[in-house]
């Protein structure tokens, strides 16, 4: 089916993806408008490194990270390729992963191309983690829907790394990393205190403090305390 161009809803560990054929154009265009995310360069998942070479620069520390047990999403430089253009749009990188589970080990094994696998929401809001709610919330996006019957009580996003001067560093800290403890610097308690939140959370100014409000969509605000 993602051969034939169409997106599927893929429920995987932390939440629900939308895939579809990263070297169709139509396919990505239609994702796109769907989904409402216009301008963000989309993830895509290869089979194997041989594929990611395809199609990005790919040295020893990319690679390192690429095969970790993580299975992060690395950024990495792109290669004049016959990917969809609006895949990642005016940008001269791309973000791969690989299969991390034995359900996308199964799903990539009879693709010969790259997949976008990018949260399965509409923008602005959380990524779907319930099979009901990804039926309703999603059933305007995906055209099939490949799901389980494990229960995810938490969301998680995938842990985003690019190498950054000799080092890989890590851009989002999530799946495979989160949570986990923290080594912190000599002397980081003697720094200046700050309040660090999620993307879906912002602070209130009040007059005696603040307080902390759900991101809805811009201009609205739901109180959360």
């Amino acid at each position: 089916m993602i051969q034939q161009g169409h997106i599927i809803a893929i429920k995987r560990i932390g939440g629900v993806h939308l895939a579809c054929d990263a070297t169709n154009e139509s396919a990505v265009v239609v994702l796109r408008q769907r989904k409402g995310r216009y301008v963000n360069p989309f993830a895509l998942m290869a089979k194997d490194i041989v594929m990611v070479e395809s199609y990005a620069q790919l040295g020893k520390q990319e690679q390192q990270a690429l095969t970790d047990k993580v299975a992060p999403i690395v950024i990495l430089s792109a290669k004049e390729n016959k990917l969809a253009a609006s895949v990642a749009p005016n940008e001269a990188s791309l973000g791969f992963t690989l299969p991390y589970t034995p359900l996308h080990s199964l799903l990539m094994q009879y693709l010969e191309c790259p997949v976008v696998m990018t949260s399965g929401n509409i923008s602005d809001e959380p990524q779907c983690i319930a099979n009901q709610q990804g039926r309703e919330k999603l059933s305007a996006i995906a055209d099939y829907f490949l799901l389980h019957n494990r229960e995810i009580i938490n969301r998680l996003d995938d842990s985003v790394t690019r190498k950054l001067g000799n080092k890989i560093r890590l851009l989002r800290r999530a799946r495979g990393h989160s949570p986990e403890v923290l080594k912190l610097p000599a002397g980081f308690k003697a720094q200046p205190q700050i309040l660090a939140m999620g993307g879906e959370l912002l602070p209130a100014k009040r007059r005696h403090g603040y307080s902390v409000a759900a991101y809805r969509r811009p201009g609205k605000y739901c109180n959360a305390g």
